[in-house]
């Protein structure tokens, strides 16, 4: 299949995201007594925005008394240090210049809050994507199917010619909930192994793999 069209996740897929995330998770419970969460165990939370991330790090989840101001502790920490340690993944940039070369159309959907997608999207690749949408009030969050149809109504992208491309398990159900085919990176939040048994239409292991898949222009 030739695509003309290729919308991305952001953390896991594009940016390594982790260790800026860990931090404001750690700081965020910490404040209210508890011990920091593993890199590990983070990991495994990501992917359903980040009342659930939170919720994971919490005894009793979302009903424990402090949530509220812990997650909103999470979301401003996070907004003021999403940027210490996050970077593309390698080959990213330059995959991504080249679908702009090639005029593929191109946009980002991530569950991460739509103010640190947008602060996120604008330092590292406003100049590269045309779109990019975080979790917003109103539109269900991946894997629904809203924020990936709103996107593809942007671009004027044919179903038939767009792929998702993801890390996770959520990146996944995202693409099947849209009709859409699916190809899942090796490099983000996920084992491999985990990947494969999901059945993408396409498991990449390297960014310039992605090109490989274009239409030609």
């Amino acid at each position: 299949m030739n695509y003309s069209t290729i919308l991305f996740d952001l953390d896991g897929t594009l940016l390594d995201t982790l260790s800026d995330i860990a931090g404001a998770v750690n700081d965020a419970i910490g404040r209210y007594g508890r011990p920091p969460q593993s890199l590990e165990h983070i990991k495994r939370s990501l992917g359903n925005g980040a009342t659930q991330l939170l919720a994971g790090s919490l005894p009793g989840g979302a009903e424990h008394p402090a949530f509220a101001q812990v997650l909103q502790g999470f979301r401003q920490y996070y907004a003021e240090h999403c940027m210490l340690d996050t970077a593309p993944y390698p080959g990213i940039v330059s995959m991504l210049q080249a679908l702009k070369t090639q005029k593929i159309a191109t946009g980002i959907l991530s569950n991460k809050p739509d103010g640190a997608t947008q602060l996120l999207y604008r330092h590292f690749f406003s100049a590269l994507i045309p779109v990019a949408y975080g979790e917003r009030a109103g539109i269900p969050r991946k894997p629904a199917p809203d924020g990936v149809l709103q996107l593809m109504a942007q671009l004027h992208a044919n179903p038939a010619r767009t792929l998702y491309v993801g890390d996770s398990e959520v990146d996944f159900q995202t693409a099947r909930s849209a009709g859409l085919d699916c190809a899942l990176v090796s490099w983000g939040f996920r084992a491999r192994a985990q990947l494969e048994c999901l059945r993408p239409d396409y498991l990449i292991d390297d960014p310039a793999q992605i090109l490989q898949l274009i239409a030609p222009s």
